[in-house]
């Protein structure tokens, strides 16, 4: 291994809009807080009172951190989501198969909150 290397692992960041405001996100967040509750004590009660606009910040048990922020552009809202990688040492491979892991399961998973947010609203 060389001094300086670098492997490539770089913050993985992506973007989605989704109709409705911040308010139509936090009753989603938190019809998906019940099972979030096992992870995270107290995970509904801080949803309820938290601020949106401010980022969210989780870490993940394979030691990526994941850094949330919702921003409010008139009818819609901006989701913004960048994925820091582990700390340890992983090689050029490696780095490659976790960011195409990372931006498959970012995308699927922005996805389905678009979805299930445009069937919140259309009810």
């Amino acid at each position: 291994m060389r001094i300086g290397y670098d492997d490539g692992m770089n913050t993985v960041k992506m973007m989605i809009e989704i109709p409705g405001d911040l308010e139509a996100v936090r009753r989603l967040l938190l019809k998906l807080a019940p099972r979030m509750e096992a992870r995270q004590p107290g995970i509904t009660a801080q949803l309820t009172h938290a601020d949106l606009t401010q980022p969210m910040r989780m870490a993940t048990p394979k030691g990526e951190v994941i850094l949330v922020t919702l921003e409010p552009r008139g009818e819609t809202s901006a989701i913004k989501v960048s994925v820091q990688p582990p700390m340890r040492s992983t090689g050029r491979l490696r780095a490659g198969w976790w960011r195409w892991r990372t931006r498959f399961f970012m995308k699927w998973t922005l996805k389905g909150v678009r979805k299930a947010l445009a069937r919140d609203r259309a009810t």
